[in-house]
């Protein structure tokens, strides 16, 4: 039987650069990055800032964009802070002068690299993300296997969890999955804004709207519905009061 695992996972990447070589450059040091510390990511390279927009809207996820000074950044950077205003934004700076006009509370860099960066320079830039993220929760995922394909989701994404019929119900706001493991193995390695309220639920707290303690029903988003047993009911309480006092 497969049973989920836990991965490491950094940002999904875009870079920007109107000179291909330099594109390809930092795209390749962020690959090799991520090969070597077997982090699940994806690397996007543009040279055209208009596919470079299109992708950056289309995508929900937590974004490091590495962007050229000027024209591409001029045009990017509200993109980028309408989807996410979490995304990491490291500027690619022709001169002092970049930097100077670049590093301002709307552009809000997490780095500054020098073109044509070096090998080194970016790496010090992706360490410095790596530890963001790990800080911050925003990469732990939950891998599964269907059949013979593997799928990761962001723990973030997932509405709740439910078993039935000997198998795991993963619901996320825009798909469900099913497969196979226990639920005393996934609460044992899930975040603490999980929570089991039923030996056949476990909710995310951050996506629960209304509780009904006469019926035993917790509402969640997209108005999915999980029971909640008697015996949980006073933990759930407190856990839901003080969690909510911290968020």
């Amino acid at each position: 039987m497969y049973q989920c695992m836990w991965v490491r996972k950094m940002t999904d990447f875009v870079i920007c650069d109107l000179d291909e070589v330099n594109m390809n450059n930092v795209r390749d040091n962020c690959f090799n990055y991520l090969f070597e510390k077997n982090y699940e990511a994806e690397v996007y390279g543009f040279s055209d800032i208009d596919s470079a927009k299109e992708n950056i809207s289309e995508t929900n996820i937590l974004l490091s964009c590495f962007v050229e000074c000027g024209e591409p950044i001029d045009r990017l950077i509200d993109s980028i802070r309408a989807v996410n205003k979490d995304n990491y934004v490291v500027i690619m700076a022709n001169d002092v002068d970049d930097v100077i006009k670049y590093t301002n509370p709307v552009i809000r860099p997490v780095g500054c690299l020098f073109r044509p960066p070096s090998e080194y320079h970016v790496r010090r830039i992706l360490d410095e993300i790596d530890t963001a993220t790990m800080s911050s929760g925003n990469n732990q995922i939950i891998a599964f296997k269907i059949k013979s394909k593997e799928y990761y989701v962001n723990c973030e994404n997932v509405i709740m969890i439910e078993a039935a019929n000997k198998k795991i119900i993963l619901y996320t706001d825009s798909q469900e999955f099913e497969f196979y493991d226990s639920m005393d193995n996934l609460v044992q390695k899930l975040p603490k804004y999980f929570f089991r309220v039923h030996k056949s639920y476990i909710v995310n707290m951050d996506k629960v709207k209304a509780v009904d303690y006469k019926n035993m029903e917790i509402t969640l988003e997209d108005e999915l519905v999980a029971d909640l047993s008697r015996s949980n009911k006073s933990e759930f309480m407190g856990y839901m009061t003080t969690y909510k006092e911290a968020t």
